[in-house]
Order: C-alpha cells, then sequence, then structure tokens
C-alpha cells in the first residue's frame, strides 16, 4: 500500500473500509492529529458525517478543544455526530442537540454500540474516531474493549468509513498496547514530529507541521521496518 505524503490528508479516502490506531505520548500531537482528521473529513467531504465517540470530553468541551487548535468546525456541526460517554456518568445535564447521543453506562458495550449505529445509519457516514481509547479500558476490560474494536473494524470495512482510533502510549501495559495493534489494519504512531503509518507489510514515515491550519508532511529518507517498532 503506497502512501504520499498527502494521503494522510485525506485519511478518510485513503483508509476507508480500514482501522486506524493514532498512537502516541502524551506529549506528542496525537489529540491534535485526531482533532485535525475530524475536521478535515468533513470540510473535505461535504455529503458525508463524521461520528465522534468521546470517553472524556462533553460535547460542549469537544468543540471547544477543535477552538484549542486553531480548528473552526462551526461551518461543519450539523455533520458532526457525537457519542457522549462521560456526561450521564458524571452526573451532568445532557443537552437537547439532536446530533448528540449520551451512552448511560460506558460499560456496556452494547449500548455504546447502539448510539454509534444509530448516528452511522443515520445518515452517509466517512469517518468514526474514537476520542480515546484508553478510557474504554478503564470502564471495560481489555478483552471486551478488542472485541469491540474488531467488531466496530468490520463494520468499517462493511459499510466503507473509515475508523480512526487514538491511544496516548504509557497508560496501559504492553498486552494493551499490543492489542490495540493488532485490533486494526494500520497504525500510525506519532513520535515526537514524525509520524510512521505502519501497514501489514512497509512502514511510511514523515515528518509533518501545522502551518496556517494545514497539515504539511514530507517523505523522510531511508527504509523502515516493522520490527523497528515492535511489530
Amino acid at each position: 500500500m503506497e502512501i504520499k505524503p498527502g494521503d494522510f490528508n485525506r485519511l478518510r479516502e485513503v483508509f476507508a473500509g480500514k482501522g486506524v490506531l493514532l498512537s502516541g505520548k502524551l506529549s506528542s500531537a496525537v489529540e491534535r492529529l485526531c482533532f485535525y482528521f475530524a475536521f478535515d473529513a468533513l470540510r473535505n467531504n461535504k455529503k458525508e458525517c463524521v461520528v465522534w465517540v468521546s470517553t472524556d470530553y462533553s460535547y460542549e468541551k469537544a468543540v471547544g478543544m477543535f477552538k484549542e487548535y486553531d480548528i473552526d468546525i462551526r461551518p461543519y456541526l450539523d455533520r458532526f455526530l457525537f457519542v457522549d460517554l462521560i456526561t450521564l456518568k458524571s452526573g451532568a445535564r445532557a443537552g437537547d442537540s439532536k446530533n448528540v447521543k449520551y451512552v448511560q453506562d460506558p460499560g456496556n458495550l452494547t449500548e455504546l454500540s447502539l448510539a454509534i449505529s444509530e448516528h452511522v445509519d443515520s445518515r452517509k457516514c466517512g469517518l468514526v474516531v474514537i476520542h480515546l481509547l484508553n478510557s474504554m479500558l478503564v470502564y471495560n476490560d481489555l478483552e471486551r474493549s478488542m472485541e469491540f474494536i474488531r467488531i466496530l473494524n468490520a463494520r468499517a470495512y462493511d459499510r466503507k468509513f473509515a475508523f480512526l482510533g487514538a491511544f496516548i502510549e504509557g497508560e496501559q501495559d504492553v498486552k494493551a498496547e499490543v492489542s490495540m495493534q493488532i485490533a486494526v489494519d494500520v497504525i500510525a504512531k506519532v513520535s515526537g514530529k514524525d509520524i510512521h503509518i505502519i501497514t501489514p507489510t512497509e512502514v511510511h514515515s514523515f515528518s509533518f507541521e501545522f502551518k496556517k491550519g494545514k497539515l504539511l508532511m514530507t517523505k523522510k529518507q531511508g527504509i523502515f521496518s516493522r520490527e523497528e517498532f515492535g511489530l
């Protein structure tokens, strides 16, 4: 699978039908990239929606985070469909937006699956984002979480949307991190200003930077192997 520098800007198109694990340390740009890819999918695919599954942020806080990263998502909020796992769990009051579905029990993966499916089935969906996969492992044990991710990955293949899961390394043990890697098709590993796109057979490495609201990527020279990343 050949990946060019501009392809990761088109994550929705290039990885349609695939699951992508976006991982890196807490100090990395994982979160910023996650928000950027959702915005980019909405901006470039005007007839498709993005389903954003939020384990830690309410709808209002998530929208505010886009602004923190200098991303203006307001023109696209009608196609930004949200699944909220934290509001009812925390005892906060739910809003009344039809674009937001609230999960009563984040540990009930059947309830979560239903909320995602209702959004995916309601309109043409181009991208499903889980931000963050770490908290799924707080609410659920590893085996059930991996079953859920595999099912969502299979759903992505069937419906031809891209599935992006953001994961912060270091909170969970090695077993959990490896399990996450096995459960998806592609790993996008962020390290400093580099991002390594790891497919089942190849590694494509790029340096990246944000300029004027755009993600610019430059292909790194050299040959990289999966073994270098413990795969």
